[in-house]
């Protein structure tokens, strides 16, 4: 049976995730790994529940297509791959891969692993909407930067586009960030790193770093 699949979503709360486990009967040994197609793509599991909810796929074209599906959802293949020879970790678990900048489509597009299991705060199940005052968004974003040649902040954009509370030991996964530069800027480095939107807080590299450049 299929147990480490992704499944695509939009990510607005846990409310799909619990919906999915009742659909499932409450089986414990399934592990679907959640993430928004409009931004990101999971490599690892290679096999992936996409085409719900109707939204423009950043990576549609890295499907196979397979002759499986459930409702709104086509079951499909990636073969895309993720060298992590060049790889810098995080102190959450999370690992750095991959950076490549298009300035024609203006997307930098970074590549992660996970090495060990992600050391996350505890997410409360919070209602939807949720009360006055009360946070719900993500604990876990990626900020993508692009700077000029005297290291001046030139645009960013920040997300993650994964759940990262499915996430398990050696998945890997790709995502686009969309940094707008403004006319007559030129952009000489990318910059990345993590930090908890709730907090504002950096996560550091393993070796101390806020960022990666």
């Amino acid at each position: 049976p299929l147990t480490d699949f992704g499944i695509t979503g939009l990510l607005a709360g846990p409310w799909d995730k619990i919906a999915l486990q009742i659909d499932l009967d409450e089986a414990t040994a399934v592990s679907p790994r959640w993430y928004n197609p409009e931004r990101a793509l999971l490599l690892q599991p290679a096999l992936s529940f996409h085409g719900w909810p109707n939204v423009t796929e950043a990576y549609a074209d890295a499907y196979l297509l397979a002759s499986v599906s459930r409702g709104e959802y086509q079951l499909s293949q990636v073969t895309r791959t993720l060298n992590q020879d060049e790889s810098v970790c995080f102190v959450n678990g999370l690992c750095w891969a991959t950076a490549v900048y298009d300035p024609d489509r203006g997307i930098l597009e970074l590549g992660w692993w996970v090495k060990t299991p992600l050391v996350l705060p505890e997410m409360p199940l919070i209602s939807n909407p949720p009360p006055p005052g009360v946070y719900s968004g993500p604990r876990l974003a990626v900020f993508g930067q692009l700077w000029d040649a005297q290291d001046n902040f030139l645009a960013g954009d920040d997300g993650l586009w994964v759940d990262p509370y499915t996430l398990q030991p050696g998945d890997q996964f790709v995502q686009q960030h969309r940094p707008q530069l403004a006319a007559g800027m030129v952009a000489e480095t990318a910059v990345l790193g993590l930090y908890d939107p709730m907090t504002g807080e950096r996560i550091l590299t393993e070796d101390g770093r806020e960022y990666v450049r």
